[in-house]
């Protein structure tokens, strides 16, 4: 009887990040950390614009023998999408690079109306099922340098498996930032 090969799929970094019509290169952070990952040799990086998006991405990959290793998701814009994240994401460690606006803390919130019916992003992320998950922040100064940081780190997860160091190397970021 011939011996069946053994055949692993591969692991892949799935990326989310909404339309931001006008937005500044800088702020589309999931699209800087996809470069910074094929500089290192990655190829064939998922980036889904919307939840119809990443369900068609999640279709594809299964016909390329491909699994999600981690999801990276913008939160800038996307609060709407990551109210449905569980639904396909199952036990996969999430990245959220999140926007760091400083409202609260300018006094700028107090000009906006946002009804008391608004869910803050980091509301939604916390009524999400249990898994592995990192949260890097960003604003319009470090965007890039901090997606860069996400790609190296989502690069050493994809290598190893081990999430530790990318929750290592977000709290080095945030560590740096202050």
């Amino acid at each position: 009887m011939p011996q069946q090969e053994d055949f692993a799929v591969q692991k892949v970094p799935v990326f989310i990040e909404m339309p931001n019509p006008g937005a500044k290169p800088d702020a589309m952070v999931c699209q800087i950390a996809i470069n910074t990952l094929q500089g290192l040799g990655h190829t064939d990086l998922p980036l889904a614009h919307s939840y119809d998006d990443l369900v068609a991405q999640l279709h594809l990959m299964v016909e390329k023998e491909q699994e999600p290793a981690v999801f990276v998701v913008n939160t800038f814009n996307a609060r709407e999408l990551i109210k449905q994240l569980d639904s396909v994401v199952g036990e996969v460690p999430l990245i959220f690079m999140r926007r760091n606006m400083f409202a609260g803390k300018s006094g700028l919130s107090e000009h906006f109306d946002l009804g008391t019916n608004t869910e803050s992003t980091m509301a939604v992320m916390k009524n999400m099922k249990a898994r592995l998950v990192a949260s890097w922040n960003y604003g319009s100064m470090n965007g890039p340098d901090i997606a860069r940081g996400v790609a190296r780190a989502v690069d050493s997860f994809v290598k190893t498996g081990d999430f530790r160091a990318v929750e290592r190397q977000s709290t080095l970021a945030i560590k740096t930032r202050q």
